[in-house]
């Protein structure tokens, strides 16, 4: 064991950001850091939310005392290389510059001192590396063992990591630390942590000195964190006054049921070791080689500024927007996230009562005029099918039409006679280039089965839009939101012909699974005057059930036997409609219309997206 251990090598050696370690700061790091210290054949997982908990800090800590008092082969993981990189040069370099003991630690020949992602200490190399480089889980080795981040790791990533252990593992010298949020729910860590000792940080109630996780409860318990709903916090639709509700936030006690409000004087005496706040032991029979720590950001953080997170997050979520949800079970609950929790087995839509091509007057109004109707349209290869969808302002829906149809010159006659905008072509110049035509249009075709360019052409003749789903979380924005949809596309089709550079068609990109996961939910949730959000007609017909049907979300175990996942498969072969609706909420999302978007009285169909 060495004769200091990493905290109190931290507070007298290392400095963060020009400052000292404060340990009054971290008492929830003593644990962890006395297990890092003094045991050897383990896997240690600490699990926090992010920047307030240390934990990528107290990874810091251990690996600087081990190369000066503990040196062994080290490895430090991120998820890709550019992560390891930057790791390196905004948090390693600077640290290493600031101990003169890491310092003197170094070779003398400065040839030989490696650098950027690979220190050569003596009897102490360090590497930096990414899960993402097979070469880097596959032919690299190491006694001490690091990965951050962890629930970002592909299946099977963090077992060929620790796999490469290999001699260390029997003697039982190694010991690998995992640094995370809350993961996937079946997924690796997921499966490591249910199997350690689960200990949780549980600070000291002010009224009775109990200790308590400081857990979010719900209404039907009366302990937990709680918050006045009336008029003036939540209005007639349901959505959350989120700086309302969050001001009158407090926690009531599970052991005395007394209330405390937020203060951070009052969050400090009750995180105080010297009160008795303490790691809680969960799993009554733990693998003895793996250790567990967690703690949420009600632990560290204001309460109301964390209500206020899950508050907007539910506020996206009655628009079937789970990604918010997801975030802060993962980021400030650190729980495993499990999608299929969210909604019933089954996402079964509402009917009627209303017939296919019936007008329905709550349809919404933009701003420009145009309504709220999208016809969406799946592309075959001799023919098509097309359903038209009318979205309310609060994100209801209504299908009006449904077919399928025989050639591409039925779809402007159908879009004409439901009153569907297409074919508004425009002007447009791009810095530095010639004026080109580009269309306003609220007719989306599916391009995922385009030969030669054939979809761009039929929304060049027609003036339509492209539009195609894609194996991805989620997309980057120019306001860096990320979203299950790409920003747009200018699409040349013509391009190599002698009518290029002419006419654009404007095409986006979406998320499938995420497109389906928002359809799931939305088809399960009602308004506040109890209607559902999402209903067909009546007369919508057994072809048009059967293909929504074609798709479930199932669980698939992985190979290994031990982590499984959630998949969306297709489990009937004609799935057009589920398609289309999955298309219509991507559409209806982009115009703000469901899921918390942009807001629809500013959404402009055409011009707005370029």
């Amino acid at each position: 064991m060495p004769p200091i251990g990493c905290l109190a090598f931290a507070r007298r050696h290392l400095q963060f950001d020009g400052q000292n370690f404060n340990l009054s700061k971290y008492p929830h790091l003593v644990a962890p850091a006395a297990a890092m210290d003094s045991r050897r054949g383990v896997t240690i997982i600490v699990r926090g939310p992010p920047q307030v908990f240390g934990k990528t800090l107290l990874g810091q800590i251990s690996m600087a005392r081990d190369i000066c008092l503990d040196p062994a082969r080290t490895l430090w993981y991120c998820k890709t290389s550019v992560d390891s990189q930057a790791f390196s040069d905004t948090k390693w370099a600077p640290l290493l510059d600031s101990c003169r003991l890491l310092l003197d630690r170094q070779h003398v020949e400065v040839d030989k001192r490696g650098g950027k992602t690979r220190y050569r200490f003596p009897d102490c190399p360090i590497e930096f590396l990414s899960s993402d480089v097979r070469s880097h889980r596959n032919s690299r080795s190491g006694q001490y063992i690091y990965i951050d981040e962890s629930w970002q790791y592909d299946p099977g990533f963090i077992k060929e990591i620790i796999d490469r252990a290999g001699s260390y593992v029997a003697d039982c010298k190694d010991r690998v630390v995992l640094m995370e949020t809350g993961p996937t729910k079946g997924g690796e860590t997921d499966v490591l942590f249910e199997s350690s000792t689960k200990s949780v940080w549980s600070p000291a109630c002010l009224h009775c000195g109990g200790n308590v996780d400081l857990g979010m409860g719900s209404k039907e318990t009366e302990w937990g964190f709680k918050w006045i709903e009336d008029e003036t916090t939540r209005d007639k639709t349901g959505r959350w006054n989120v700086q309302e509700a969050a001001k009158t936030v407090r926690y009531v006690c599970p052991l005395c049921i007394q209330p405390t409000t937020y203060t951070p004087d009052g969050l400090a005496r009750m995180n105080d070791p010297a009160r008795g706040a303490r790691y809680v032991v969960t799993n009554s029979n733990p693998d003895p080689r793996v250790l567990g720590f967690t703690a949420n950001a009600f632990c560290f953080s204001d309460w109301g500024s964390v209500v206020a997170k899950w508050l907007v997050a539910n506020n996206a979520k009655r628009g079937g927007d789970l990604s918010l949800v997801e975030d802060f079970k993962r980021k400030q609950l650190c729980i495993a996230w499990d999608p299929v929790s969210m909604v019933p087995a089954s996402c079964k839509i509402a009917t009627g009562p209303y017939k296919l091509g019936e007008n329905w007057e709550e349809t919404h109004v933009f701003k420009d005029g145009s309504r709220a109707l999208f016809m969406l349209v799946d592309v075959q290869k001799d023919h098509f099918w097309a359903t038209i969808e009318a979205f309310a302002h609060d994100g209801r829906s209504r299908i009006v039409f449904r077919d399928k149809v025989l050639s591409q010159y039925d779809l402007p006659e159908i879009a004409k006679r439901f009153g569907v905008r297409h074919g508004k072509w425009f002007g447009y110049r791009q810095t530095g280039q010639d004026m080109i035509e580009l269309c306003d249009s609220s007719v989306y075709l599916d391009a995922a089965y385009s030969p030669n360019s054939m979809v761009p052409r039929i929304c060049a003749e027609f003036g339509f839009h492209c539009i195609a789903g894609e194996n991805r979380k989620s997309f980057k924005h120019p306001d860096g939101q990320w979203r299950i949809y790409s920003d747009v596309n200018l699409v040349d089709p013509y391009i190599g012909t002698t009518v290029a550079n002419r006419r654009r068609v404007m095409q986006w990109r979406f998320s499938a699974d995420g497109a389906a996961d928002r359809v799931e939910m939305l088809s399960t949730m009602r308004d506040a005057q109890d209607r559902p959000l999402m209903s067909v007609p009546v007369d919508i017909g057994e072809e048009w059930q059967n293909q929504y049907s074609a798709e479930q979300k199932v669980r698939e175990m992985q190979a290994d036997g031990v982590t499984w996942v959630y998949k969306w498969r297709r489990l009937k072969p004609q799935n057009h409609y589920w398609d289309l609706k999955k298309m219509s909420v991507v559409v209806a999302s982009m115009a703000g219309l469901v899921a918390g978007g942009a807001d629809p009285d500013e959404f402009v169909t055409g011009p707005a997206k370029v």
